[in-house]
């Protein structure tokens, strides 16, 4: 059976913006989206529990891709600004905690069409 993510061009960098990164739910998300090399991510939040995580689950993400925040607000800020230094190299996503910000910019960058029910989406090891 064909499965949604078997549609995402994995090829393509789309970097994962990811505001107020302060949870392990999310952050267990971004892992693996990274690992199934879906998104390039910079995390965005505190830096301390950031840092644990990523010690704790012995994630080779580098420190270089943490930006300190101190509050939902702010961690929302810096997302955008961050978002908007276009590279040129990368598609650019922001992600807020279990939500994704625009669904119809993300399901363009993974090139599904909107008629996808992303609670289908799921990835399969």
């Amino acid at each position: 059976m064909i499965q949604n993510i078997d549609y995402i061009d994995k090829n393509r960098i789309t970097r994962g913006i990811v505001a107020n990164a302060n949870n392990d739910l999310i952050l267990k998300t971004i892992m693996d989206a990274e690992s199934q090399k879906l998104i390039n991510p910079v995390l965005i939040g505190n830096i301390e529990f950031m840092t644990a995580f990523i010690d704790k689950h012995k994630w080779s993400l580098s420190k270089d891709k943490l930006i300190e925040s101190y509050s939902e607000e702010e961690s929302s800020k810096i997302a955008c600004e961050v978002a908007s230094r276009d590279t040129g190299l990368e598609k650019n996503i922001i992600i807020k905690m279990i939500g994704i910000l625009n669904r119809k910019l993300f399901f363009e960058i993974i090139n599904l069409p909107m008629s996808y029910n992303p609670a289908n989406c799921r990835v399969v090891n």
